[in-house]
C-alpha cells in the first residue's frame, strides 16, 4: 500500500501536531535546507568535497554486496573525498560492492556543513539525535525498528529513496534476530522487503528531494536508494 501523505505549509505546522501514523510529509524543509538541497541535486554530491575540511573528514562506511550480511570486516573508515570518488563518482567500477555512509552525524562534523544545514528550530526543540545516510543507487538500510520510545523523521536532501514501513503488530512474521542478540531489532531478511510470502502489510513511498517521512515509535522500516542519495534523519521522544 502507499504511505499516507501530509502536506504542510511549514515545519511549525507539522511539529505542533505530530501524527500517530507513518506518513510522507512535505513542507518541513526550512529555506537554508531547500537551498542546500537544490545545490546538491543540481551539481551532484561532489559539492560536499568543495570544502577542504569536509573533504578530509574521516567517515565510517559499510561495504554492501547483494544478499550478503554485513560483518565487522564490512565496516571501514576513510576520508570523505575518497568515499565520494570511489563509491559515488566511480561506482560502476567497484560493483558489486557499494559503499554506504550510514548512521553518522555528518552535518555536525564540519563548520561548512553546519552552515549549509543550520538547525531546524522545530526539530531542535525535540532534543533529537541525528544521522546522515549517503550512498549510490541500490544502497540499503534493511528492515529494522528504532528504540521503542523514539519517533523518527527522515529528510530526503538529494536523490530519491524508497521507504517501506511495517506496523509492529507484524513483528512475529519478520524473522527477527533473537531477543538476546545485539541485532534483536533487525530482521534476518537481507532484502528491502521479505522475498517470501508473509502475511503482512507493507506501506511504501518514493521520497524525492524536499520530502520527509515520519515513522512512529516501534514501527519497522527499510530504505533503498533509487539514485545517488543523501538523507538526514532525526530520532526524538515526542512529549507533546
Amino acid at each position: 500500500m502507499k504511505l499516507r501523505q501530509i502536506k504542510t505549509v511549514s515545519a511549525e505546522e507539522f511539529y505542533s501536531c505530530i501524527p500517530g501514523v507513518a506518513c510522507v510529509v512535505t513542507g518541513v524543509f526550512t529555506q537554508p535546507w531547500i537551498h542546500a538541497s537544490h545545490a546538491l541535486n543540481r551539481k551532484g554530491l561532489g559539492v560536499l568535497m568543495e570544502d577542504e575540511d569536509t573533504a578530509s573528514q574521516t567517515v565510517p562506511i559499510e561495504i554492501q554486496q547483494p544478499n550478503t550480511p554485513l560483518t565487522q570486516e564490512s565496516r571501514h573508515e576513510i576520508p570523505m573525498n575518497l568515499f565520494i570518488r570511489l563509491f559515488i563518482q566511480n561506482q560502476d567500477k567497484v560493483l558489486p560492492q557499494r559503499g554506504y555512509l550510514a548512521q553518522f552525524n555528518l552535518i555536525e562534523s564540519t563548520a561548512y556543513l553546519r552552515n549549509l544545514f543550520p538547525p531546524i528550530p522545530q526539530i531542535q526543540r525535540l532534543h533529537p539525535k541525528s544521522s546522515s545516510w549517503l550512498g549510490p543507487k541500490h544502497t540499503l538500510t534493511p528492515i529494522h525498528r528504532d528504540a521503542a520510545t523514539e519517533g523518527n523523521i527522515l529528510l530526503q536532501v538529494a536523490g530519491t529513496k524508497r521507504v517501506n514501513v511495517i506496523h509492529p503488530k507484524y513483528s512475529n512474521h519478520l524473522n527477527l534476530h533473537p531477543s538476546n542478540s545485539p541485532l534483536r531489532n533487525f530482521s534476518k531478511f537481507l532484502e528491502e522487503v521479505p522475498s517470501q510470502q508473509v502475511p503482512i502489510q507493507i506501506d511504501s513511498a518514493t521520497l524525492n528531494p524536499g520530502d520527509a517521512v515520519y515513522i512512529p515509535p516501534g514501527h519497522f522500516h527499510s530504505f533503498k536508494s533509487l539514485s545517488n542519495s543523501f538523507s538526514v534523519n532525526f530520532w526524538f521522544v515526542n512529549n507533546t
